[in-house]
């Protein structure tokens, strides 16, 4: 059970990563919503002045955007493409802010569009989500004939490598419809994550503790979880300049480790099996 927790704990922490910044990372760089420099010009300047007014003061994510846009200027500065937060987007087009704001006509058009681009590509994140979680449903029957042919361990591994390179194929791959292929590598990861670990474990444990041991077990998808959600942000917002499609990349790795990790299990039913 210990040695099978690493291995968890690196397969959930790349699940979690993919859930928390697959469509953030999707939409900032598959489709387009990069800000050039006379757009951010006139955003920075409208914050700039609305940000003396004290009737702004009240505004809800006022400090959080003149943050982004700091960001964004860091980006400018260093010659880097700056793509647009949708904290930014949504900020400027709220209608109730129209007055103070004073946007220009193009501006409003771009950041419309910016906010169009980013809804078509959540839609498509959702879509691909329902196809890794459909292909995984089928690929459940495929790995239990293919663990009877080689081993659970060697299964486990190699469908954690394929998710690993799965994910770290979004940053690679530029056409989004194409993404559909990452994900059916992403379905078969999550189709032995459910069950390759499970059935490896319940040889070692004593069938009147299984409830409990079961219990712990899974207290390895709720750490990763904790990690995923405190360490992710932190690299994203500083080690990797806001790219959250890195985050991506991050659990593409962490796959990697867990599948090296799953050949130094002991599986206990298999040694049984292979002395009698």
């Amino acid at each position: 059970m210990i040695q099978l927790a690493f291995v968890q704990f690196f397969s959930w922490f790349a699940l979690f990563s993919m859930w928390i910044y697959t469509t953030s990372g999707v939409t900032s760089t598959k489709y387009d919503m990069t800000l050039d420099r006379n757009i951010f010009s006139s955003l920075k300047q409208n914050i700039e002045r609305v940000s003396l007014i004290p009737e702004a003061k009240a505004w809800t994510n006022l400090e959080d955007v003149r943050s982004d846009m700091t960001l964004f200027e860091n980006k400018f500065n260093a010659g880097k493409r700056v793509v647009a937060t949708m904290r930014v987007v949504q900020f400027f087009n709220d209608e109730s802010k129209k007055d103070l704001l004073r946007l220009d006509q193009n501006v409003k058009a771009r950041l419309l569009n910016i906010e169009k681009e980013y809804n078509k590509g959540a839609d498509w994140v959702g879509i691909l989500m329902a196809v890794y979680n459909g292909f995984a449903a089928i690929m459940a029957f495929l790995l239990i004939a293919l663990a009877r042919i080689t081993s659970r361990k060697t299964v486990h591994a190699m469908s954690l490598m394929i998710g690993g390179l799965s994910l770290i194929s979004f940053f690679i791959i530029k056409n989004p419809k194409l993404l559909m292929i990452s994900e059916l590598g992403i379905g078969l990861a999550w189709a032995s994550i459910l069950a390759m670990p499970y059935a490896i474990l319940t040889g070692s444990l004593p069938s009147n503790k299984m409830g409990t041991y079961m219990g712990i077990f899974n207290f390895f998808i709720v750490i990763p979880q904790i990690m995923a959600a405190t360490i992710l942000g932190f690299l994203v917002k500083t080690l990797f300049g806001g790219e959250s499609i890195l985050a991506l990349v991050t659990g593409g790795v962490s796959m990697f480790i867990a599948a090296a990790l799953v050949m130094f299990v002991n599986d206990v039913d298999e040694v049984k099996t292979q002395k009698t």
